[in-house]
């Protein structure tokens, strides 16, 4: 997803999006009212608008990791009511059954859709055990089920894939705070990042020693020619052109290609993968961890509420809930511990030429 120009198969103009929604309309609508046929349009419209500022292909509207970074889009950006949401991705799912039938009407959509509310009731695999997160620290810096095409520009770019998976589980980063990241937020001699919440709410997180030379590392495997310039807007994580094998330049914006929701998405399914952890784990489960682990470690709701900037603890509460009910489960998901974070960079990644 990374790769994928601007142009060509992408929804570029208002006609292409019309011949796209309008046979959909027209065929399966055609006995519904007026005005819900007008509210499936808008809602139609809009998804494919948000496809195309995000640089999302057509043959990729409807994956799994698109479909996620929408979700999260409207939940956290747009802040619909799950009533609302789940009647957008209803819209949306009868749209990519038709134009790509499944016999067995299985779609990405499912998973949101069966939600009786945004913030579900919190189970243990939607968190990473221990074992499972010390695998993918691991398996990241090494050459572990690559091909060689993959393995030719892997140095390019395995430190900001370690450095985005270790903002997200030991500082409890978004995937629009990862993708929204500027030089300007990034402070290298102190470890201090600033961050926005959705309602641009201020917060700050200080980065371990180890933690702010690995995306200092990062940074540096940037050619100088498309490196993030200091104290910019330029984003602070760039995409990366596996064809061209090197950073990605937005010539419209005069900057560093930023990484997208979705590629970011798209980028931890696919290491976790390669570290054997199954599909079913993506950004969230990540984000989820690092809540867990604050509270494992004595941090008090009101307390995350602040260092998260939530509105309320209200999203807090299934976490809680979850230590209070599953404590069996609790024994398998401990934090690591600063040292063996540390131990880990320093065999796997630090000590490696």
């Amino acid at each position: 997803m990374e790769t994928s120009p601007k142009g060509g198969n992408f929804m570029t103009t208002v006609l292409k999006t019309e011949m796209i929604i309008e046979p959909f309309l027209s065929i399966e609508c055609s006995e519904k009212q007026e005005s819900t046929v007008k509210r499936y349009r808008y809602d139609l419209i809009q998804f494919y608008e948000w496809c195309q500022k995000e640089g999302i292909p057509l043959s990729e509207a409807y994956s799994p990791d698109t479909v996620d970074a929408y979700y999260l889009y409207l939940c956290k950006i747009k802040r619909y009511s799950i009533l609302t949401i789940k009647r957008i991705l209803s819209v949306l799912k009868q749209h990519s059954l038709f134009v790509n039938p499944s016999p067995k009407k299985v779609t990405p959509f499912d998973v949101y859709l069966q939600r009786d509310t945004i913030d579900h009731k919190k189970a243990a695999g939607d968190f990473l055990k221990t074992r499972q997160i010390k695998k993918l620290l691991k398996i990241i810096p090494g050459d572990y089920a690559l091909t060689d095409h993959q393995l030719k520009y892997r140095h390019f770019y395995s430190e900001r894939n370690q450095a985005i998976i270790h903002l997200m589980l030991f500082y409890g980063l978004t995937v629009q705070e990862i993708s929204g990241l500027t030089m300007k937020d990034v402070h290298f001699q102190t470890g201090i990042i600033h961050l926005f919440s959705r309602k641009r709410k201020p917060r700050t997180i200080t980065l371990q020693r180890n933690d702010r030379r690995l995306l200092h590392r990062y940074y540096q495997t940037v050619p100088m020619a498309v490196r993030p310039r200091w104290q910019t807007r330029d984003p602070f994580f760039a995409s990366f052109d596996f064809q061209r094998g090197t950073y990605r330049w937005s010539y419209e914006d005069d900057a560093p290609k930023k990484l997208t929701d979705v590629s970011v998405q798209k980028m931890i399914r696919q290491e976790m993968r390669r570290a054997g952890l199954g599909p079913g784990f993506s950004g969230r489960a990540l984000r989820n961890t690092y809540i867990l682990h604050r509270l494992l470690d004595g941090a008090m709701p009101e307390e995350l509420k602040e260092e998260l900037a939530f509105a309320t603890t209200q999203p807090i509460e299934s976490f809680t809930r979850f230590i209070d009910e599953e404590k069996e489960n609790l024994k398998d998901l401990t934090p690591l511990s600063h040292e063996k974070r540390q131990e880990i960079l320093e065999t796997y990644t630090f000590s490696k030429p």
